[in-house]
């Protein structure tokens, strides 16, 4: 299993309860832990979010080996996120080196920041891991369809989204690929100082860049190739309809979410 084997995007098949509610459950769910994460102002009330995240990761079945393999690409972010706010966050300082003020409130502010990245990748890489992309798409436009009312172009929002999710995996394999083709012919891209490796990177971007414009070209193309024509005349084989669970699922969510906001207006 390669590092990238669980990502954002990359469908699971297992028979858990997260596999089983409605799309438009988990979308909703989704993005009340994302308000959640962004109201989140100290580590006491991030404890209840990541309760919930940790109780998804569970109830998704997902393997403990497995949330580490996805989360590791997303570590250099979160050491560069906390090293923002430890030089660059005002308070009480506890080290100077130069221009360079490490403070009290820099060091809590990066902890919690960095747990927050973490937390919200996972909630949203639980959406990707629990449900087929196809229904991604058909949840999400299901559950703003009274927006077409208004000339919102509800289905291509809908569509864009689960091809962006669908992506992510696929470009995550790429830029290994290449990586690992670029290593052979003498890229120099884990050793050397930092600028150095910098350096090394247009080596990886470019080609990247390249490909992910080739792979819309060719969806495109096929999607052309078979009188794709947005919503018109399209119909779903299956129709999911919330089941008791679902609604058991978006309540608890609901009084979670509603006892955070009441939680940081005290």
């Amino acid at each position: 299993m390669t590092q990238y084997r669980l990502s954002i995007g990359t469908y699971i098949q297992r028979n858990s309860f997260l596999h089983r509610l409605d799309p438009r459950t988990k979308w909703i769910i989704t993005l009340l832990l994302a308000v959640d994460l962004y109201r989140v102002k100290s580590f006491p009330s991030l404890v209840p979010v990541a309760f919930m995240i940790i109780l998804g990761i569970i109830l998704a079945q997902t393997r403990m080996h497995e949330v580490w393999n996805a989360l590791r690409p997303i570590f250099p972010l979160m050491i560069l996120l906390a090293v923002i706010h430890i030089c660059f966050d005002q308070g009480h300082a506890i080290y100077i080196a130069g221009p360079i003020q490490v403070t009290r409130e820099g060091l809590y502010t990066a902890g919690l920041t960095s747990l927050q990245f973490a937390l919200l990748f996972l909630a949203a890489a639980l959406l990707g891991w629990t449900t087929v992309p196809t229904e991604l798409a058909n949840g999400l436009e299901r559950m703003f369809a009274p927006l077409k009312r208004f000339g919102i172009p509800v289905h291509a929002i809908a569509m864009t989204i689960a091809l962006a999710y669908r992506f992510f995996p696929i470009l995550m394999r790429e830029w290994q690929r290449i990586k690992l083709a670029q290593m052979a012919r003498g890229a120099n891209l884990e050793h050397g100082s930092f600028i150095r490796r910098t350096r090394h990177l247009a080596s990886l971007v470019i080609p990247l860049l390249i490909h992910t414009f080739e792979r819309a070209e060719e969806l495109s193309i096929a999607m052309d190739a078979r009188a794709y024509r947005g919503d018109i005349g399209r119909t779903q084989y299956y129709r999911r309809s919330l089941r008791r669970m679902d609604v058991i699922s978006l309540i608890v969510s609901l009084i979670l979410s509603v006892s955070l906001f009441w939680f940081h207006k005290m």
